[in-house]
């Protein structure tokens, strides 16, 4: 299923965005928005990292150093006031080393929402007050609806965003109630699952092809033509 179009979609920080799905692919897009100044919010059907957890002393599938990005190294590096980070080997490791702590440190902790399970996905217009309808160059016309996300739970307030990031396997579920591709909505686990000089396993070579889409993402988003936090700084 094609979920987004080849439009480009500018927003700026501070846009919300909401990502659908806490593995490790949603967490690294989330922890990159927030880098940005983007106003990120993760929901998982779930608990954070449980899937991982279950499989508990299961051999990690990819090298450890390669189990995640190098801003989630820098986050959590400053979360443990730079003391090394042991590198995790097995599946329990890596829940428990990386994933969790990411949560728990302070660019996501309070933007991580577990138990959310996404049924429907809608698109709604945006709302604007007074100060937006003064300004001589506002055009309503011309500002693309904000999508708004229903969960399995009524009790749960929709939450309104203006980007979607889908980074959970299981996107069948969800009901979207407009026609696909859509402006805003993107797909980060559809990526070419291509062996890559010096990777391995198949699901290093999905996680680092995850990562680039990562950043194809926020490019778009940010009108640029290329916007890698990934790539190392010159000096």
């Amino acid at each position: 299923m094609n979920f987004e179009s080849n439009n480009p979609c500018p927003l700026e920080p501070p846009g919300t965005i909401a990502v659908v799905g806490g593995g490790i692919v949603g967490i690294e897009a989330a922890l990159y928005g927030r880098y940005l100044g983007y106003n990120v919010h993760v929901f998982q059907s779930g608990k954070i990292g449980q899937s991982m957890l279950d499989r508990g002393d299961e051999p990690l599938p990819m090298l450890p150093d390669r189990s995640f990005s190098p801003l989630a190294a820098a986050a959590l590096s400053a979360q443990a006031e730079n003391r090394p980070q042991a590198l995790p080997t097995t599946c329990r490791d890596w829940a428990q080393s990386i994933l969790l702590p990411l949560c728990e440190g302070d660019l996501l902790v309070d933007h991580i929402h577990c138990d959310h399970r996404v049924v429907a996905i809608q698109q709604v217009p945006v709302e604007w007050d007074d100060e937006d309808a003064a300004d001589p160059d506002f055009d309503p016309e011309n500002i693309p609806a904000d999508f708004q996300l229903i969960f399995e739970e009524d009790s749960i307030e929709p939450f309104r965003a203006e980007s979607i990031l889908l980074a959970t396997r299981s996107i069948e579920p969800i009901r979207f109630g407009f026609p696909l591709p859509a402006d805003y909505l993107f797909n980060l686990r559809d990526v070419a699952l291509t062996k890559l000089p010096g990777h391995g396993s198949d699901a290093e070579v999905e996680f680092v092809q995850c990562l680039r889409r990562i950043t194809e993402v926020y490019a778009n988003l940010g009108e640029r033509a290329d916007l890698d936090l990934y790539r190392p700084r010159r000096l």
